[in-house]
């Protein structure tokens, strides 16, 4: 499918349900299943502004379909947000705070990227891979929510849960379009800055360095959603990053950062 008619795709989709709280019919059950992990996952949906404003100061002569896509991405994780928030509320729960994105550093590398088409189409890549990464992380964590939701008959909140899963995962489809497209399309040098950015600045979905309490945030994620301590989920990440950028499939940047944010929680 080409990148154009994902577009449409995620156009025509719409958003989830924002009062999903009022779906729940077990409240003990649905939130022993994703209370704590939607405090965590919730304040990440609701900083999509913030993320955008990120992405724009990184790319700020982005094409009119990048323009579009981000819109719409905006669009569906507030809805997301709206939707957890409604849960939380349900549960009596409060989300994690939010986090600041735009730092000083980021609004240097914008005035070069800016003056740049070489470092902005690298830059275009780097930061198509690095949400993408982000998104196969997010989807499949709402995908086993949603399974385990449906084994417990929370089959309404299965199915919000499941339509995140689905939107995430056209969002992942375009980034992943367009980050191989455009790979292919860079010279040497742009390839390098490309796999070293990923690779020193990858943190897994929703941490930011030396965050503390997101750290332990996805480390009780990665335990939510996995019985091997995340080793099957960094493997697969890896290998998106090694399809997409081509790192090493040995480089086992993103099982060091799981392994941080496990050791995080360990330690609290």
């Amino acid at each position: 499918m080409s990148s154009i008619e994902l577009l449409e795709q995620i156009r025509e989709d719409g958003l989830t349900n924002s009062y999903a709280g009022e779906l729940i019919e077990i409240v003990e059950v649905a939130d022993q299943i994703v209370g704590e992990a939607t405090e965590y996952s919730q304040p990440i949906e609701a900083e999509v502004a913030e993320s955008l404003g990120l992405v724009e100061a990184l790319l700020p002569n982005m094409s009119e379909q990048d323009a579009e896509f981000f819109n719409l991405w905006l669009w569906q994780e507030q809805g997301h947000a709206n939707t957890q928030l409604s849960i939380l509320n349900r549960f009596g729960r409060l989300p994690q705070p939010t986090i600041h994105k735009v730092t000083p550093l980021v609004k240097a590398v914008s005035i070069v990227t800016g003056t740049s088409a070489g470092l902005h189409e690298a830059m275009e890549v780097g930061v198509l891979t690095y949400m993408a990464l982000g998104e196969l992380e997010t989807k499949i964590y709402y995908t086993e929510q949603a399974r385990k939701l449906m084994k417990q008959g929370e089959r309404d909140l299965a199915r919000v849960f499941g339509h995140q899963a689905y939107q995430e995962g056209l969002h992942l489809q375009y980034q992943r379009t367009e980050a191989q497209e455009r790979y292919a399309k860079l010279r040497d040098w742009q390839k390098h800055i490309v796999r070293t950015f990923i690779e020193r600045q990858y943190r897994p979905v929703g941490v930011k360095r030396n965050n503390h309490q997101r750290m332990q945030g996805f480390g009780n994620l990665i335990i939510t959603v996995s019985s091997d301590g995340g080793t099957k989920l960094a493997s697969t990440v890896q290998a998106l990053a090694t399809e997409l950028v081509k790192v090493s499939p040995t480089s086992n940047f993103v099982a060091r950062r799981y392994k941080a944010c496990i050791d995080e929680l360990r330690e609290c």
